[in-house]
């Protein structure tokens, strides 16, 4: 990409067992992509703990800190930039809203925000929303930044670096494997629920697997469940070496809205969609209109009788379970980190 090979980049990430793994997984495959073209990296936030999920990475320094407020946030960050000589700084925390930006932006710091779709401003170079949702709205007037980018919709989707060799080729033609899996954080009692409203005799045939993040404080109570299962065997993974294989055995995901909705599309996988978070919502009706998920609603109104309706649905009308995964395979290419890189290289400086 002709990124400077002496450029650095600070990424300022939230991620915890609350808000989930989903910005952090982000971060590592932009990162990832970074290194691979000379740059330095390093983090600021997370928690040291949760350096055990990123195997692999190459940090130069990894900053644990809580965040405190707008102005002492941005105050910190302008001195890591000073500090470290960084070129660029990722912001993948909504928390950062529009005077944060400013506040970096005055001190002549250059940006990267990933950014939900309803937003109004943004004072960075470069703005990331991958929700399909982005599609529809026409962001020139957002970005307040001379020369400022909004990269819009799935094409900019970043993934893991395990999922570029990924064939979504594969439709699924019959439901024999249920993927279960509600982020990598707190599952907020929808595994539990998943479990307990599919132990039913109609769903015995399914080969059902579970995954969960190492940090989701429910896993002993989820396992206890799953041992305790009647109709259905539950293989309950934490942790997985490669989410990539996990999705691609599956027919079907039952899964929450976030960012592993964009590695199961990559995969080809069909989605039924669960919201267990207000931000979640609106990606789980974007993949609806592509085609490739069915969106059940939040957590906390999805009763039994809709789960197991939907899912006993798909098992029947094999047609529907194959158009499904066909636009799935169609709707992230898993080129995201390659233009978005392409985008940064065009603000750091070129060699």
């Amino acid at each position: 990409m002709n990124i400077n090979k002496r450029a650095r980049v600070l990424f300022r990430c939230d991620a915890n067992a609350d808000v989930g793994m989903g910005h952090l997984m982000r971060c590592h495959g932009l990162g990832r992509g970074l290194i691979r073209e000379g740059c330095d990296v390093m983090m600021c936030g997370p928690s040291a703990a949760l350096a055990q999920h990123s195997p692999g990475m190459e940090y130069q320094h990894w900053l644990p800190r809580e965040w405190e407020s707008i102005p002492a946030e941005a105050e910190h960050l302008a001195s890591l930039v000073c500090a470290w000589s960084i070129d660029l700084v990722v912001v993948d925390d909504y928390r950062a809203n529009e005077e944060f930006q400013r506040c970096l932006h005055d001190l002549g710091i250059k940006q990267l925000h990933f950014v939900p779709p309803q937003v109004t401003s943004v004072y960075a170079e470069v703005a990331v929303c991958t929700n399909p949702l982005a599609l529809l709205r026409d962001y020139r007037d957002v970005m307040k930044v001379e020369g400022g980018e909004f990269l819009a919709g799935p094409a900019y989707a970043i993934l893991r670096d395990e999922f570029d060799a990924v064939d979504p080729g594969r439709p699924r033609q019959a439901l024999k494997n249920l993927l279960i899996t509600f982020g990598g954080g707190d599952d907020r009692g929808a595994i539990a629920f998943a479990l307990s409203t599919l132990d039913d005799p109609m769903f015995a045939s399914l080969k059902v697997r579970v995954v969960s993040g190492g940090s989701n404080p429910r896993n002993g109570s989820n396992q206890a469940l799953a041992d305790q299962l009647k109709h259905i065997q539950i293989e309950y993974i934490i942790q997985p070496d490669s989410m990539a294989v996990l999705l691609c055995l599956a027919d079907l995901a039952l899964m929450a809205a976030g960012t592993t909705c964009y590695e199961a599309a990559r995969c080809g996988v069909p989605m039924l969609l669960v919201s267990i978070a207000d931000n979640q919502t609106s990606q789980a009706e974007a993949f609806e209109r592509l085609g490739c998920a069915a969106y059940l609603g939040t957590s906390i109104l999805l009763t039994a009788s809709v789960l197991r309706s939907a899912l006993a649905a798909l098992m029947v009308n094999t047609d529907e379970l194959q158009r499904m995964s066909v636009a799935a395979g169609k709707a992230v290419d898993g080129l995201g980190v390659r233009r978005v890189i392409t985008a940064i290289a065009g603000h750091i400086g070129l060699n």
